[in-house]
């Protein structure tokens, strides 16, 4: 997903271990800390030093990759799928309560499209993911979440179709969606201008539609795992974004071909969770995008917040 993390929010989601690896790696430390005194710990400026060290990331990868992100894309022919990929490692019993929500909305609300739902124990019923990436992630070298980014890209390249985060909750299919879903065309929701302005990433990879073999994703997937297979941590939460953007930037004519539709628009419900006395407003979101990216995280079940509206309705 896209949504933004602060510098605090990942340490504590991810611990400080992780995290201190993150900023040694991206040669941050020092210049953290200068910022830090210079520009304060506001969330503001916590997110303007985690959109410092997220460039310099990327730059670090561009001058690493630069042969391979130069290489022409390869072309080989490929397939639509009507298939929904979601996946839950820990199984889909043993979600949380928006999660199951959600996946039960897009069943009900896509029900002439295949969904499959994926998890530990079923997940190479459906994909190939090489021996040696999928032994990094059982020993906790790769993340579940960048070990999902894997799994998620194997899905598309392999078999092609339509990957939804498992907190996507869409109220009803629309004529938008079904465009998409019917597309041979790749599509993400992307941050657009001026948002996009001064960001290094700006796609989303919570909702990926494509066809199989999808010529960036197969140079992605060169980069990624010839990445895994050097290093024992992701340099940064974002490493998939960060290295698909850089094949974006080095092959742009393939951007041109993505329809634009701005992520803040399925992000709406997402910022109002905890919010109350919101239920007009709601609906009113619900009826003009009923796609919605959710987060099961930092919620309160208060009665009357928005989270605790969604459970009931």
């Amino acid at each position: 997903m896209n949504r933004k993390i602060s510098i605090l929010d990942k340490i504590k989601q991810k611990g400080i271990v992780n995290q201190s690896r993150q900023f040694i790696a991206s040669g941050m430390i020092i210049n953290t800390f200068t910022n830090i005194l210079t520009l304060g710990r506001s969330k503001t400026a916590l997110e303007l030093i985690q959109m410092n060290k997220m460039l310099k990331v990327k730059n670090k990868l561009r001058r690493k990759y630069s042969s391979e992100l130069k290489k022409d894309l390869e072309v080989r022919s490929g397939v639509v799928n009507n298939t929904i990929w979601i996946m839950w490692l820990q199984g889909l019993e043993n979600a949380p309560c928006l999660v199951k929500k959600a996946v039960k909305s897009v069943k009900q609300s896509l029900p002439e499209q295949r969904v499959v739902i994926l998890d530990a124990s079923n997940f190479q019923d459906y994909v190939s993911v090489p021996s040696d990436i999928v032994n990094k992630w059982k020993l906790g070298a790769i993340s579940d979440p960048h070990f999902s980014d894997i799994v998620r890209m194997e899905l598309l390249i392999q078999n092609g179709g339509t990957w939804f985060d498992a907190t996507i909750m869409l109220d009803k299919n629309f004529d938008a969606l079904q465009n998409i879903l019917d597309s041979n065309q790749t599509f993400f929701f992307q941050n657009l201008r001026p948002g996009q302005m001064g960001n290094s990433i700006w796609l989303s990879n919570w909702f990926i539609h494509t066809r199989s073999n999808e010529p960036t994703l197969l140079r992605v997937r060169e980069i990624l795992y010839t990445y895994w297979r050097h290093h024992n941590f992701a340099i940064d939460y974002f490493l998939f974004h960060i290295i698909w953007h850089l094949v974006y930037e080095f092959h742009g004519e393939e951007l041109k071909k993505i329809k634009k539709i701005s992520n803040s628009i399925p992000l709406q419900l997402m910022y109002l969770l905890n919010e109350k006395n919101s239920e007009a407003l709601t609906e009113e979101i619900l009826h003009d995008f009923p796609l919605q990216k959710l987060t099961y995280k930092n919620i309160s079940d208060d009665k009357g917040t928005t989270y605790w509206y969604l459970m009931k309705r």
